[in-house]
């Protein structure tokens, strides 16, 4: 999907805003499995707009580079982020514009099912990377799709994530089998809205790439049968993304 040829990157950091307490659980499970010691250069490989990139930055306190192939998400990141320690590119995961053996940890948050050639993506993400160093992907997966509440609401969507969205053995298969070890493959259960009525604020914004895919007359039927459900959900609304810790042997 080639983002410059929608809106959403106006509309994305309020769309896909995570709440700092969610934030901070990603954040500290990264550092889990990553030692602060042993990094000095990051790759925050399909930033977007860079939600990650400057709070990636402020826990490590290391170099950064955001490598992102639309020329909106990355003007959207350079409006709002300005830190010497962090540098924007324009490139993509089977094209990254870095020396080889520079990175000590490439981190990918919902970008893996945007790639075109994962084997390719796959020996650009060892090429760039230091022996021994670390990948972090953060991705929704087939495994997981009944436990996204907006896509009862828009079927088309669940047909387009059920051919893009890879399965999480085949993640794991695919960077074992390449030169990866696994570090660690689990389930984070994350607080996307406080309350119902902030999730539906999110989801009309129209910023999930899935639901710019589908009609407009799919889209409005589904968004006003979202609000009726969830304008009087008071509780928090939760779904499950999938993360996957990987070394270069």
């Amino acid at each position: 999907m080639n983002y410059d040829n929608y809106q959403i990157s106006s509309s994305y950091n309020i769309g896909r805003n995570l709440p700092d307490e969610t934030m901070n659980i990603w954040l500290d499970k990264i550092e889990l499995y990553v030692p602060k010691s042993e990094i000095n250069y990051i790759i925050d490989l399909g930033c977007g707009t860079g939600r990650f990139t400057s709070k990636l930055m402020e826990r490590y306190y290391s170099n950064i580079v955001g490598i992102d192939p639309s020329e909106k998400m990355l003007f959207e990141a350079k409006k709002t982020i300005n830190s010497k320690k962090i540098d924007f590119q324009l490139g993509n995961a089977e094209h990254i514009p870095i020396n080889d053996n520079l990175a000590d940890l490439i981190y990918l948050s919902m970008v893996y099912h945007h790639i075109n050639n994962r084997i390719k993506a796959i020996h650009e993400i060892k090429r760039v990377l230091k022996a021994n160093k670390y990948v972090f992907i953060r991705n929704s997966t087939i495994d997981l799709l009944d436990q996204v509440p907006y896509l009862n609401y828009f079927p088309t969507a669940i047909d387009i994530n059920k051919k893009r969205l890879p399965y999480q053995k085949d993640i794991i298969e695919l960077f074992c089998i390449n030169g990866f070890q696994l570090i660690k493959n689990n389930t984070v259960k994350q607080m996307f809205s406080t309350c119902g009525i902030e999730y539906y604020e999110k989801i009309k914004q129209r910023s999930l790439s899935d639901l710019t895919l589908i009609s407009d007359e799919e889209y409005n039927y589904g968004i006003n049968k979202l609000y009726d459900d969830f304008k009087g959900i008071n509780d928090p609304i939760f779904e499950s993304i999938d993360y996957f810790v990987f070394r270069k042997i």
